[in-house]
């Protein structure tokens, strides 16, 4: 069996700033400070810079965009959260954006705040502040706040290997096609995403996948081949063949119960005028009647005749149909669940019978449809 691996190469929402960035780093906060802390600050700094360098968010680490928080407060007499201050440290590292922070312990709890700030414009960008179990500051989470300072969707990694996939199909992600598809791997925000893949018959592959931040999810399955697709279509045109012969049927019996009934009221005043004995001379009794008068019997005959006339036609036209529906029931019953491949039915087929009902005083057709 044939497998096609997939890749989405899609282009993410990122900030397109391509400028100098120096991240100074976080600056620890709080009381009885430990050197775990300090190193915890350290360790989150070096990371983010790493996120720089590994093309995280756009942009590259300014030349002398390495140097410390605690250096720089020392360096310049300033305050760190004044705009003039900071556009002045942030020309003097040769920086257009300015990343700083806080980190703050609290027993198992961290408390970090980071701050983008704009050196040319003289104004923070963004800022953000989030509560994070310290078990939680593994080494991608200095990738994961950068991310989110620069509006970089976090991101994971989807494989897809789906059997069969025919050639020239299209990958869409949450409705939206993807121009291009190559190799097996696509990368997509965190969160739940629906991946599509319609060929060009109008077959469709369709699954939820959850992506979650820095892992790889297998997205697999059997893409339906053109032959089931052709059986579900024939189901569906089985089952409302099957619908429009009872429907046919029914009526076929409403009008020939009305078509019995014009037949009985034209005898009954058949009746009534050989009582009397008056006769018509005619072997087509609704031809004799027209014209004759003088008498309640003779209109009667023609009502029943003129009404008994219209049902009967439309009787035979319905009887038609559902003969015509019938056969085409067949048909179809037989493409959906008889023509298959030996050993590929899990289903055992509907039986379905279509049984007519013509009488003396009755006309109508009937469906047996067992499971």
């Amino acid at each position: 069996m044939r497998v096609v691996l997939l890749t989405i190469l899609m282009s993410l929402a990122v900030t397109s700033w391509g400028e100098s960035i120096a991240v100074v780093g976080l600056d620890p906060e709080g009381e009885n400070l430990t050197d775990g802390d300090m190193k915890t600050a350290k360790r989150l700094t070096l990371k983010m810079r790493d996120a720089v360098k590994e093309g995280a968010v756009s942009g590259e680490l300014s030349e002398r965009g390495g140097r410390d928080l605690f250096e720089l407060k020392l360096l310049y007499d300033c305050s760190f959260v004044e705009p003039n201050c900071l556009k002045k440290v942030g020309k003097n590292l040769g920086a257009e954006k300015l990343v700083y922070g806080t980190v703050k312990m609290e027993m198992s709890t961290v408390f970090l705040s980071l701050f983008l700030f704009d050196v040319a414009e003289g104004r923070y960008v963004k800022s953000f502040t989030e509560r994070v179990p310290r078990a939680d500051l593994d080494a991608s989470y200095g990738k994961k706040l950068m991310r989110r300072l620069f509006g970089v969707p976090n991101t994971g990694i989807v494989e897809i290997a789906v059997e069969d996939v025919p050639r020239g199909a299209q990958v869409l992600v949450d409705g939206t096609a993807v121009p291009q598809v190559s190799q097996n791997r696509v990368e997509l925000p965190v969160g739940t995403s629906i991946v599509e893949i319609r060929s060009k018959d109008g077959r469709r592959f369709q699954k939820q996948v959850v992506v979650k931040e820095g892992s790889v999810a297998m997205l697999s399955g059997e893409f339906p081949s053109s032959k089931k697709a052709k059986r579900d279509t024939n189901k569906v045109l089985f089952w409302t063949a099957v619908a429009a012969t009872g429907a046919s049927g029914i009526a076929a019996t409403i009008y020939g119960t009305r078509v019995q009934g014009f037949e009985r009221d034209k005898e009954k005043a058949l009746t009534s005028l050989a009582g009397d004995g008056v006769f018509i001379n005619n072997n087509d009794v609704c031809a004799g009647a027209k014209g004759l008068s003088g008498r309640s019997e003779y209109a009667q005959i023609n009502t029943a005749c003129s009404k008994g006339q219209r049902s009967a036609k439309a009787t035979n036209v319905l009887l038609g149909v559902t003969a015509a529906t019938t056969a085409a029931a067949g048909y179809f019953f037989y493409k959906a669940y008889v023509a298959k491949k030996k050993g590929t039915s899990d289903v055992a087929p509907p039986a379905v019978t279509v049984v007519p009902s013509i009488g003396k005083d009755s006309l109508g057709a009937g469906l047996t449809i067992e499971f």
